[in-house]
C-alpha cells in the first residue's frame, strides 16, 4: 500500500525547488543500491528517500532533480509510523508555501486545506492497515512480510505481529531500534564462472553484521541477458580480514553453521545478527 502524490507548478515564470525545502530541519536523504540499502546523503538521478533519523521507519520516495520546475512526485509506503506521516505532510506543506502549485492525491486534485484536514483520519487508516498484514502473518507464517524500509529491508513475522496487532507505538519503536542497530547490512554480489552464476555474500572481521537465514536474489536484480529475475541457487561467504586477501570462501549454510551459537541473534523473520568476531577466532573457524 501507498500514498502517492504530484504536486505540479503552476505559471508561466517556473522557479526550481530546493532539496532544502522538501527535507525541512528534521528529514535527511540518500538512495538505494541495487539490493535496497540506503546509501546517505547520495542522490541518483532523479529520485531520493527522505527520512527521519530520530524516528526511523519505512522513509518515503521523492521524484525530483535540482533543475526540475514541473512538478514533483512522492511516495509514501503503508504501514509507517505516524511521526513519518506527520513530516510527510509537512514536506508536502512547504512546497506548496514555496510553490505556486496544484496538488494530485492518486490522480484526483485537491485542495492543500482539505488534504491536510484529513492527516488524522490517514493516521486511522495506517493503524488498520498494519493490522491488516498482522493479521495475515499470525494466520499463516508464510505470509511473513518484507518491506522496505529507510535504510534496508525488514520483515515481520509471526513474533511481532502478535505484539504490534493494535499497537503501533510497538511497531514504531521496533522499526527505530532495527535500523538503529550499527550493522552491516550484507547483499550478495554476482559471479559468473563457466557459465554458473554464484552470489557471494561479505563478512569481515570484527564487523557486525545482518544476514539472511535463508540467501536469496534481491528483489529487482536480472539477469542481463535476459532481462528477467536473476537465477541464484550457489550462494557463498566470503570471509576478509580488515586487512590483506579473503580468509575463506565459503558455502553460506556451512557459514551459519560454524558460527558459535552465542554470536548469533535474531534479527528479523528473515535475518539473523551476528555480532564481531576478531581475526584470530575467524582463522579458527574458517
Amino acid at each position: 500500500m501507498s500514498l502517492d502524490l504530484t504536486i505540479r507548478q503552476k505559471g508561466i515564470i517556473k522557479k526550481t525547488l530546493p532539496i532544502s525545502v522538501i527535507l525541512g530541519d528534521r528529514l535527511h536523504f540518500g538512495s538505494y543500491d541495487y539490493a535496497w540499502r540506503l546509501e546517505y546523503e547520495k542522490l541518483s538521478e532523479n529520485e531520493f528517500i527522505a527520512f527521519l533519523p530520530d524516528a526511523l521507519a519505512r522513509g518515503f520516495s521523492v521524484t525530483w532533480n535540482s533543475e526540475e520546475k514541473q512538478s514533483i512526485e512522492m511516495r509514501m509506503l503503508t504501514p509507517t509510523s505516524r511521526e513519518e506521516i506527520r513530516e510527510f505532510y509537512a514536506a508536502v506543506s512547504r512546497i506548496m508555501d514555496y510553490w505556486n502549485a496544484d496538488l494530485f492525491v492518486e490522480g484526483e486534485k485537491i485542495s492543500l486545506k482539505k488534504w491536510t484536514a484529513g492527516i488524522d483520519d490517514y493516521i486511522d487508516f495506517n493503524t488498520r492497515a498494519l493490522n491488516s498484514y498482522c493479521e495475515a502473518v499470525m494466520k499463516d507464517s508464510e505470509n511473513a512480510m518484507t518491506f522496505f524500509s529507510a535504510f534496508w529491508p525488514l520483515t515481520i513475522g509471526q513474533e511481532e505481529a502478535s505484539r504490534f496487532m493494535d499497537n503501533p507505538e510497538a511497531f514504531e519503536a521496533w522499526m527505530h531500534e532495527r535500523l538503529s542497530i550499527d550493522a552491516f547490512y550484507s547483499a550478495p554480489m554476482f559471479y559468473e564462472e563457466d557459465g554458473h552464476i554464484y552470489g557471494r555474500y561479505l563478512f569481515l572481521e570484527d564487523c557486525r553484521t545482518i544476514l539472511p537465514t535463508n540467501p536469496s536474489v534481491p528483489f529487482g536484480v536480472n539477469d542481463p541477458d535476459t532481462g528477467k529475475k536473476l537465477i541464484c541457487n550457489d550462494f557463498r561467504v566470503g570471509v576478509y580480514p580488515r586487512e590483506g586477501d579473503i580468509l575463506a570462501d565459503v558455502d553460506f549454510g556451512q557459514f551459519i553453521d560454524r558460527l558459535p551459537a552465542d554470536q548469533v541473534s535474531r534479527y528479523d523473520e528473515k535475518s539473523v545478527l551476528i555480532e564481531p568476531i576478531g581475526l584470530s577466532d575467524l582463522k579458527k573457524l574458517f
